[in-house]
Order: structure tokens, then sequence, then C-alpha cells
């Protein structure tokens, strides 16, 4: 079965169900892992699929409806992340940890979030470098090749010391 997305209603009572392009084209499915991916995740408005009146959704054959119904799934899922105490926590010291780095010549801070797994580490991370990344827009308006968040993945048996004397060239960043 073909892949649906956006279902936008033409008239009243009519949907439209237009294909999905495919993962290397649609950042939504991209891991964020390039500098492009990144950029177009950071700076993405989603758009609001219409809501479709009850009777009108009752009207749509059964194929439209559920791709009309994936679709709208689809939108909740791409909401932003709910601010946890976790998450409001590493995006606020990350944030502080970005003013006090930012006229620092030398005792630069970094930042180590550790935890058990699936403990919502990564999300965290993410969204304190959406935030930080538009902060730094709003100061900076003019598109430049300036990277003002750089996330460094690494095994999970690494430990800080490990990542402090490793090889900045050996790191894979985002």
């Amino acid at each position: 079965m073909a892949s649906r997305s956006p279902l936008s209603p033409r008239a009243q009572n009519q949907a439209v169900v237009t294909p999905v392009p495919d993962p290397d084209g649609n950042p939504q499915l991209q891991a964020l892992t390039t500098l492009t991916v990144w950029r177009q995740f950071a700076s993405e408005i989603p758009a609001v699929p219409r809501l479709l009146n009850s009777t009108v959704w009752r009207d749509l054959d059964p194929d439209k409806r559920a791709a009309y119904d994936d679709d709208r799934i689809a939108h909740h899922s791409r909401l932003l992340v709910v601010q946890t105490p976790a998450i409001r926590d590493v995006v606020t010291t990350g944030r502080r940890l970005a003013h006090l780095n930012r006229s620092a010549h030398y005792g630069r801070c970094g930042l180590i979030v550790s935890g058990p797994a699936r403990t919502g580490k990564t999300n965290a991370i993410t969204q304190l470098g959406k935030t930080i990344k538009v902060f730094h827009w709003r100061r900076h308006p003019r598109p430049g090749d300036d990277i003002p968040v750089v996330d460094i993945t690494v095994p999970p048996a690494a430990t800080p010391k490990m990542i402090a004397a490793s090889s900045p060239g050996s790191w894979a960043c985002r």
C-alpha cells in the first residue's frame, strides 16, 4: 500500500490525497545526522492539517478516511516535545552554559547528559539544540555558514574522560 500524506479538503466535502516523498526527500523521515537535515528540522514550522467536520469525515471512503486520520496523527507526532522537568532542566542549563561560553576565550563549560536508556536524553539534547538555534537565528537573522549547535554522538561505553581525550576529527557531529 502506498504511503499517503497531507490530505487537504478542496471543497467542503472533498478531500485530496497526495503521496509522501521518499525518506531521502522528507526531513521528517530522516535522522538528524547531517547539517542540512538539522537545519530543516530546527527551522520547520509544521503545517496544521484542516479539520474536517464530522459529517464530511464520515462521508469519506474508508481509504481516504484512514489517510486523513494518519495525516492528523503524523501532525501531532511532529509537535513540540512535552516540557518535562528533566527536559526543562537540560534546556535551561544548556542555555546558561551557552551564555557563559559566548564570550569565554578559555575554560569553556560543556554539557554531558547521561542516564539510563530510554529516559529522554536524546529528546532533551535535541530540544536544547533547537532552542539555541532559534535564539541564534533571532540574534543573527541573515543566513550564514555558522553552526551554533554541535551534537556529538558517542558509543554507549564511552566515559566523559574518553570523550575529552578523543580527537574532534573522530567525532560524529551534526
